[in-house]
């Protein structure tokens, strides 16, 4: 299951200027994934810095105010406890906003993801693995005949993700996209009125959130697609 379905589960975050240190003795920041509500407070906290009625003070507190929030931890570190005190030791100013801005960053659906989802949506729609069963798959792409599909990033018109605006599946479909089939059922559970987290839109991981709406764009401009062919 993807780390953004549920708000609270962590990942790793790391400054740029630590990013060639050994993973073993590399300074890590333990972020948690974002609600949609918590990650336009860390984009607010982030622009702050350009409000002209914003003191120093309250930039710098409202930023490490922020960190703390929005991560439970960190490690190699030596032996600082993770704690406004200490990051006010330890960082700079420019620093914390370069995490918070990865924290944030870091909720967006990847490139692979968005290719997993286009498919999910084929499948789906029948337009792939049509006459596919549980024990053989009839649709396998090889690297002589790849499945061809548009590019979910530039939808067809080309960009540094895909091969003239088609991207290529070796290997069966639903392999491909199994990755993301706990995400593709609790898209369904979403729209059914029954979100991964209690409450509103809001209240979900920022990545859920996107990769609902793409699943349901997706699957609409494959119906759009079917209704001017016929």
């Amino acid at each position: 299951m993807p780390i953004a379905l549920e708000p609270g589960i962590t990942f790793d975050i790391w400054l740029d200027s630590d990013a060639e240190k050994p993973i073993e003795t590399r300074p890590v920041f333990i972020a948690r994934t974002q609600s949609m509500r918590r990650q336009r407070e860390i984009h607010r906290v982030i622009d702050l810095v350009f409000a002209p009625e914003a003191t120093i003070s309250e930039v710098f507190d409202s930023a490490i105010e922020c960190l703390v929030q929005s991560c439970s931890g960190w490690r190699n570190m030596g032996d600082l406890t993770f704690s406004k005190e200490s990051i006010e030791d330890v960082l700079s100013f420019s620093e914390i906003r370069e995490i918070l801005r990865k924290i944030a960053a870091n909720q967006r659906m990847g490139i692979d993801e968005k290719k997993m989802m286009r498919v999910a949506a084929l499948i789906r729609a029948g337009s792939l693995s049509r006459t596919c069963s549980d024990s053989k798959c009839k649709d396998i792409g090889s690297e002589t005949e790849p499945i061809e599909l548009e590019c979910p990033s530039c939808n067809g018109n080309g960009c540094d993700q895909c091969n003239n605006g088609t991207i290529r599946i070796n290997g069966c479909p639903n392999d491909f996209c199994r990755p993301i089939a706990d995400a593709v059922h609790l898209i369904d559970l979403y729209h059914e009125g029954l979100p991964p987290v209690s409450g509103g839109s809001l209240d979900q991981a920022a990545w859920f959130i996107e990769a609902a709406r793409r699943l349901k764009s997706d699957e609409q401009q494959l119906k759009n697609s079917e209704a001017t062919d016929a």
